[in-house]
């Protein structure tokens, strides 16, 4: 969605950079590099600094735009310091402005470049996007920054039929299967509902497990006929799965600001979240429920829900407003000023 507006205006030659991109994808009007697709170790980009570096080199950019904290972040702000770019670092997460304990092992090399390249990034960057307060304050907590730029996330509105069937409801949760994650807490509620014939749950995402972990997971799915997994799919059809369901379930330890639930709220589907409530949003169960950690609460508040649909209308058609309000694609513009104006 940024890429489209930044090609509307036409003021920009826009080069997008990807360590993984499928080698069937077409760039539409931009130009994609794909990284070297060196290993990482244990999720530490630690080999890809000099293919980055010398891209970087080759296409000298006057404003670098990165996600996600990582040693890309490192990177790609000393490109830019020694070269008079422009950096803007977009946090994607509360975990990418927590550092990790120190532990010894054989990966401590490895985490300490990586922990060091996210420093770096987080205090010489020239501008930090934060989705939500809370980022805010965890950026002047640990890199002793306080100039934070507040941006919500932002999503076109809905173009399909936002249709729910009033005899079976539909509960979904979508993210990629990891240990972050704990999608075997979704399978739980699944199995703790079996005994609704009313109700059915559906699970989306990519498996990033362990082999042993995921076939764990497949074996408990398999033995559920109120439950199936969708694998991973395109955005345009997790938001036709939406636009039918009635609650989106979200089990994760952290978030930065959850893309899904701004995806619901616009197709009026309920988020329940187990422990993510970014700036509060689900303190007053105006747009959805939160349940602090505690897995019974978070079972007994969907069980209020499937029970109660004035309830779970008057949640979903509030929720809507709000996200139309907060998160529109007018938020795209503010980070547009941040590539043409020094803050």
């Amino acid at each position: 969605m940024l890429v489209d507006r930044l090609l509307k205006l036409g003021r920009f030659d826009i080069h997008f950079i990807a360590r993984e991109a499928g080698a069937a994808y077409v760039a539409d009007g931009y130009t994609l590099h794909r990284l070297a697709p060196h290993r990482d170790v244990s999720g530490i980009f630690i080999f890809d600094p000099p293919g980055l570096w010398r891209l970087l080199n080759r296409l000298r950019p006057d404003v670098i735009y990165q996600r996600v904290a990582c040693i890309h972040t490192g990177v790609a702000t000393h490109y830019a310091r020694r070269n008079g770019s422009r950096m803007v670092w977009h946090v994607a997460s509360d975990r990418n402005l927590t550092p990790l304990p120190w532990r010894l092992s054989l990966r401590s090399p490895f985490e300490q470049a990586n922990r060091w390249a996210i420093g770096y990034g987080a205090h010489h960057a020239d501008a930090v996007i934060v989705q939500q307060r809370e980022q805010a304050q965890l950026l002047q907590r640990h890199f002793g920054r306080n100039d934070a730029i507040h941006i919500p996330n932002f999503h076109s509105l809905p173009k399909e039929r936002i249709a729910k069937s009033a005899q079976r409801l539909s509960v979904c949760w979508i993210a990629n299967l990891k240990p972050l994650k704990q999608p075997e807490l979704f399978v739980r509620l699944a199995h703790d509902f079996r005994h609704r014939s009313d109700v059915e749950f559906s699970m989306v995402g990519a498996c990033q497990m362990k082999p042993r972990q995921w076939e764990s997971l497949q074996r408990q799915i398999q033995a559920l006929p109120n439950l199936r997994y969708l694998g991973g799919l395109p955005n345009g059809t997790v938001n036709e799965l939406l636009a039918g369901a009635h609650v989106l379930v979200n089990t994760s330890l952290f978030e930065g600001f959850p893309n899904t639930f701004i995806q619901a709220w616009l197709r009026q589907t309920v988020p329940i979240s187990l422990s993510v409530n970014p700036d509060g949003v689900f303190t007053d169960d105006k747009y959805g429920c939160c349940a602090n950690g505690d897995y019974e609460r978070m079972r007994q508040t969907l069980e209020r829900l499937i029970d109660n649909a004035p309830l779970r209308m008057q949640i979903a058609e509030r929720a809507s407003v709000f996200a139309r309000e907060r998160f529109s694609e007018a938020n795209i513009d503010r980070i547009v000023e941040l590539f043409e104006t020094p803050q």
